[in-house]
Formats: C-alpha cells, structure tokens, sequence
C-alpha cells in the first residue's frame, strides 16, 4: 500500500511539473502611409466568429487588432511562431472609402514576429 501511495504521489508531482505553458499572441498593424487606413478582420479566436471587426489607424499609430493563444504549448523556447491563417480568417486594408492594399496581409511575409507579437507595417507603397 505505501509503495502504490509513493508511485501516486510521484506521478502526480511528475504530471504537475511539467513545463507546458499558454501564451498570448497579438497581431498589431502599424500605420506607416501619409493617411489614415481602415483596417477590417476576421479572426479564428474572436469570440464573435464569422463578423468582421474594424479599426481606423491614423498616419504614425499603431493598433492592437487582436489577442489570440495557440493552446498549451512547450516552455522552452516560446513564444512560437505559427502561420497567421492559424489566427486570422481574414483581413482587408483600405486607404480612404476604397482603395485597397496591393499586397495580401493573408501573407506571411507581411508580418513581422518577436516575442509573441505579429506586426504587419503599412506604407504608402503599399497602395
């Protein structure tokens, strides 16, 4: 009996000792154009799924658009970087009522990743 409570008890402070963690992931869009852009998205996490949300970011600024997790994941070495299709169904950038962006912020490569933290730059090229 003692030696099945020692084997429960080194189980437990086994299972309660692993190093599992949970970040949090932001995606922030700085505005780097001579005017103000509207940014609209859809996110994976976003507690109303299927509605677009929609901010306005003036020239120089930049905005938080979204907190997300990944799920429970490994300490040693996170934050970790994950394809942005993992946290955003969608996103549209506009200057003005209709111009859009040329690039595809679906993309990769338009996003900057340190920290945990997803940046996606715009300028006026982009447009």
């Amino acid at each position: 009996m003692k030696l099945l409570t020692l084997l429960f008890i080194s189980g437990l402070a086994l299972f309660l000792s692993s190093c599992d963690c949970i970040y949090e992931y932001s995606y922030e869009v700085e505005n780097q154009s001579s005017s103000s852009i509207k940014v609209k998205w859809e996110s994976h996490s976003y507690t109303t799924s299927g509605l677009m949300d929609s901010v306005e970011i003036s020239p120089g600024n930049t905005q938080n658009l979204f907190m997300s997790e990944h799920g429970i994941e490994a300490c040693k070495g996170g934050p970790f970087y994950r394809d942005v299709s993992f946290d955003l169904v969608s996103i549209q950038i506009t200057k003005g009522d209709s111009v859009g962006t040329k690039l595809d912020f679906m993309a990769n490569e338009q996003w900057d990743f340190e920290e945990g933290v997803y940046r996606a730059v715009v300028t006026d090229a982009a447009f």
